[in-house]
């Protein structure tokens, strides 16, 4: 193997086989028997057995070996042919078969580029060359999490997966548990290292893996993905290639952004474990993957692979590529053929007009079921030069204003934060507007026709798609609880703070996702769809998903899955979703902006929501009838801009003209109106009960006992009649700089605690005094006045009001002038007296890290509060690392360790226990300081200096910021304290309680009692084998 000299430098001494008795590879495999036969002990009453127990296990395992020669054949042979079909069963979408024929192309390790073998190595097996083919650490670790309740899941070689995915054939993998599983890998691995070279079973391994899309073995991987050798594939190409094993998923053809991002990890290890240079690396990060795609037959071929990783997440690949199944989805053949045609004949016109536009996307689905009927991710998938293997309708793209819908949706669901009613009919003033958006400057947006419509009811600002009402409709509602709608709704995306740009499209979102938030509106307000599988689960987050496989029969006609009826969950009320759906649906609302005979009006009812995203990068059109919801998006998949096309000129055909093929044979169906609708005539210009002095009086939608009760007095203002406020009004309080009588802070809406400094103006001509009073709710029916005076205040302090309960109150303020005439200001406000609660879940007190294993640490609090939470802010060893404003409340700490204090520890553990000639440690911090803004921070550069302390076998070092640092026999392992502080909307915090964790180096391989002395890696071990199983083998547990 001289021809390698790179992996010949790393390659490492293979342990003598004197050594392969050694005692951990008996305790471990001794605890797996335990784990394996302790619930049977249990059922049986047995108190032991014997040791000769576990070495008839042994041997057994180790007899039914199977030849390794025959590892390419067996592999080859596994092979039964899996269709994919229509929903019919008719049309064969694609057919998963052996890409080699049965004949495959095996390589001999001097043909494999270096780089691939380097890079496989430092990211699947570091110590490859010199382990005996089992992760004992690794072992370790996954059966004390298995302890703990997790999956059993980890600690695999590379010989280990060699056994595990091919040499075990699929009816025992299916038929067997876990743990007796993983023995027999642990096992069979051990001996065949045993048995080989390290290079034979490197070379086995290579040739047999699986790299996704189809290819086995990295010969078929390299001709697959780059038309190339595998002795040809440059640093790039062979880093992308070494990454896709552990993900097959996330390979460059399916997931381009992802497969870059696994590539620049790959060349992070090797630089780490010294295959290449730094500059090597920055070198191949600047490359493109440029992935080589041979045409192939397919049909539906986005959806295709939809589908495929939907199989390959639930069984494994090897189980759907090679069990010669028959996969019948929900595909709509026709449906899908139409919606191809319909969108690659919208792009060829747009090209012709010369738009700069030459992708789109189309998505439809059953309400009633959840089901995808079609799904076209690219106009073509073959095309490279518009990236037509990108399936954008997973992709996470700018929504525009197609996501206004869930603003709105939320203002009719629940209305204002301060409980405020809203419904169609309610008005908002749809002028200029700067929304505070401290420590940023104001927030001011503006109208697609750069136009302000004065009042406009929320019908007619959602239908026309007007930007600074629905920023307005926000504000009332609530950023994060339109976030927590939109993740209940379907929406897998946005995790972070975008503020009241949000509902002007400011997140990402999934084509598929805003489709089938879509489908719960025409559903009634119903989730229709399959259980999110348990480990995908997240707080607050969707609960289904939608259905793509009816129905999948194995080789002998034995059904694995069937698809019956929908699991359903009511997302919002009746009544909300069918007053989304009749604005949606109403042209006459939308006539201002899109004009009465737009593409989106068909000869139905049909509801729908345009969206265009800032220098025109994305188009989008979602809408539905109470048969179908199709979603389309048009643009360019690199992202790059459009030639002045808006939703209404680039996805809105395609929707109408799909819409309208779906529905050619089917009767027009109109939307069902639940119970507890009314409808009420009201005032055009308020939304209030009309007047003999109102102009215009329409009919407009309310959910019963959100009506309005009072009349419209704007009319009556004219006549110059003071009037007192008889409705609550859900536009804003004057600035502090505009009006002799006002309220600026607190701010309407704000939310407040303990002594409130109350400011604003008193300063009407003729006045003769001013009262400040408060009372409990909207519409108080007790007022106590808490401030009082005489003439004038000018933008000062008012009054001190003391508050002590929490709740919903009205602060007014009330002046006289001389004449008898009364004025009033007021402001709503939520008082919140009661911190929050919080508590970190992750890590624990002394969980512990390896630095080779683990990237990061997942900090993780859980944070809740009676009102509404602000945000939770994060330190470790006493310096900020920053804050999360929307839950779930996590931060992630990248891994690093001051290994420079390991000589100086090293000597101070030689020294006599209460030696007086203790070292000095310390080392200089730069300590992130959140100042008393609560926005600031600063860096104070500080020297810092450990407290010593001398045990027998330890010393340990704890710095005044609560890092720390121990040295044993066994090494070098650091300690860092963190806590977490949450925030309420009113500004009360509580801090949690700190939490220490650990961070060691991997224990080196050693031949004789290679761990001794290492307190961390005997506490992994105790806790591993022996206290954690046994506790739980104690509550009962079955394994």
């Amino acid at each position: 193997m001289s021809s390698l000299p790179v992996y010949n430098r790393r390659r490492h001494t293979r342990y003598k086989s004197k050594h392969s008795n050694s005692w951990i590879p008996k305790v471990i495999l001794g605890a797996l028997a335990v784990l394996v036969f302790g619930s049977l002990l249990a059922v049986i009453g047995v108190v032991a057995f014997s040791a000769m127990t576990v070495m008839n296990l042994y041997a057994d395992y180790a007899k039914n070996l199977p030849e390794p020669e025959k590892v390419s054949q067996q592999a080859a042979t596994q092979f039964k042919t899996t269709k994919i079909y229509d929903r019919a069963g008719k049309v064969v979408l694609y057919e998963l078969f052996d890409p080699t024929g049965g004949n495959r192309t095996n390589v001999a390790l001097s043909k494999i580029s270096p780089y691939l073998i380097n890079a496989t190595i430092a990211l699947e097996d570091k110590t490859f060359w010199t382990n005996e083919g089992v992760d004992y650490m690794g072992m370790v670790r996954a059966f004390y999490n298995m302890a703990r309740g997790q999956p059993l899941q980890g600690a695999s070689t590379l010989t280990q997966q060699l056994v595990k995915k091919v040499l075990l054939p699929e009816r025992e993998i299916q038929s067997r548990t876990n743990v007796d599983l993983k023995i027999q890998e642990t096992i069979m691995a051990r001996e065949i290292s045993q048995k080989y070279s390290k290079q034979q079973i490197l070379e086995w391994y290579l040739n047999t893996i699986y790299y996704g899309n189809f290819a086995y073995g990295i010969e078929a991987a390299s001709e697959a993905y780059f038309g190339k050798h595998a002795d040809e594939l440059t640093l790039s190409e062979a880093t992308t290639l070494a990454a896709i094993p552990q993900y097959p998923a996330l390979n460059p053809v399916d997931n381009p952004d992802l497969a870059r991002e696994r590539r620049d990890i790959a060349l992070d290890r090797m630089v780490a474990e010294g295959y290449i240079t730094e500059r090597q690396a920055a070198d191949a990060k600047k490359q493109e993957i440029q992935v080589f795609q041979k045409k192939f037959d397919i049909k539906a071929p986005h959806f295709v692979f939809y589908v495929r990783r939907y199989l390959e997440d639930k069984y494994g690949p090897d189980a759907v590529n090679k069990g010669g199944w028959s996969v019948y989805t929900t595909l709509d053949f026709d449906a899908q053929t139409q919606a191809e045609e319909i969108a690659r004949n919208q792009i060829a016109k747009l090209t012709e007009e010369k738009r700069n536009v030459t992708n789109a996307s189309v998505v439809v689905m059953e309400p009633k079921t959840g089901e995808i009927r079609a799904m076209v991710g690219s106009v073509d998938y073959f095309n490279r030069d518009i990236d037509g293997q990108v399936n954008i309708a997973i992709s996470d793209r700018q929504p525009g204003s197609s996501f206004k819908m869930f603003s709105y949706l939320q203002a009719f669901e629940k209305g204002a934060q301060d409980g405020a009613p809203l419904s169609p009919a309610s008005v908002v003033y749809d002028v200029r507007t700067a929304f505070e958006d401290p420590p940023n400057p104001p927030y001011v947006p503006e109208n697609y026709d750069r136009k302000y419509h004065g009042p406009v009811r929320l019908r007619t600002a959602l239908g026309s798609s007007y930007n600074i009402p629905a920023v307005k409709v926000l504000d009332l509602v609530g950023v994060k609880n339109v976030l927590n709608l939109a993740h209940k709704l379907g929406i897998t995306t946005l995790d972070k703070n975008y503020g009241l740009a949000l509902t002007l499209g400011g997140g990402e979102v999934k084509l598929l996702d805003m489709t089938y938030a879509y489908s719960v509106l025409a559903n009634d307000g119903v989730m229709a769809g399959q259980k999110v599988p348990a480990q995908e689960q997240r707080p607050g987050f969707r609960t289904l998903n939608p259905v793509s496989v009816l129905k999948i029969t194995d080789a002998d006609g034995k059904i694995i899955e069937e698809y019956k009826e929908p699991e359903t969950e009511r997302i919002v009320s009746p009544q909300a979703a069918y007053l989304m759906t009749d604005v949606l649906s109403d042209n006459n609302a939308r006539a201002p902006a899109f004009g009465l005979n737009s593409v989106l009006k068909l000869d139905r009812p049909a509801a729908v929501k345009t969206g265009t995203t800032s220098s025109w990068r994305d188009n989008w059109t979602l809408g539905y009838t109470p048969d179908y919801v199709v979603g389309v998006w048009v643009g360019n998949a690199n992202n790059s801009e459009m030639e002045h096309i808006s939703g209404i000129t680039g996805a809105a055909p395609i929707w109408h003209d799909v819409m309208t093929f779906l529905h050619q044979t089917l009767p027009v169906k109109e939307f069902v109106e639940p119970e507890n609708i009314v409808r009420v005539p009201v005032c055009l210009a308020s939304g209030l009960l009309p007047t003999a002095e109102c102009p215009q009086v329409v009919r407009e939608l309310f959910v019963k006992g959100n009506e309005p009760t009072k009349p419209d007095q704007d009319w009556v203002k004219e006549n110059n009649i003071p009037q007192p406020p008889t409705e609550f009004d859900t536009t804003y309080a004057a600035s502090a700089a505009g009006g002799d009588l006002a309220i600026f802070s607190p701010a309407n809406y704000a939310s407040v605690k303990g002594a409130v400094e109350v400011r604003g103006n008193a300063k009407m001509g003729g006045m003769n005094e001013w009262r400040l009073n408060v009372g409990a709710g909207l519409d108080p029916t007790e007022w106590l006045t808490i401030g009082q005076g005489g003439c004038c205040v000018d933008n000062g302090v008012l009054t001190t009001w003391n508050t002590t309960d929490s709740g919903l109150y009205t602060l007014q303020l009330t002046a006289v002038d001389g004449a008898g005439n009364v004025q009033t200001a007021s402001s709503q406000v939520t008082v919140d007296n009661k911190p929050p609660q919080v508590e970190i879940i992750n890590p624990w007190d002394d969980k512990q890290y390896l630095m080779e294993d683990d990237e990061w640490v997942s900090i993780d609090a859980d944070a809740r509060d009676n009102l509404s939470m602000g945000y939770v802010d994060f330190w470790l060893d006493n310096s900020y690392l920053g804050r999360t404003q929307v839950s779930p409340f996590s931060y992630k700490w990248n891994i690093t360790m001051r290994d420079s204090f390991s000589p100086t520890l090293r000597a101070a553990l030689e020294l006599p226990v209460g030696s007086p000639t203790m070292p000095v440690l310390a080392y200089t911090a730069e300590t992130r300081k959140l100042e008393d803004d609560g926005n600031t921070v600063t860096t104070i550069t500080e020297t810092l200096v450990a407290t010593m302390t001398k045990k027998a076998d330890r010393v340990v070092g704890v710095f005044p910021n609560g890092f720390g640092v121990i040295m044993d026999a066994g090494g070098y392992t650091e300690t860092h304290t963190i806590h977490v502080r949450a925030y309420d909307v009113a500004g009360n915090a509580t801090d949690s309680a700190s939490v220490r964790f650990l961070v060691a180096h991997r224990p080196k391989p050693q031949t004789e009692n290679p761990q001794s002395g290492n307190w961390l890696w005997e506490e992994r071990m105790w806790q591993a084998l022996w206290r954690e199983p046994l506790r739980v083998l104690k509550q009962g547990l079955r394994i």
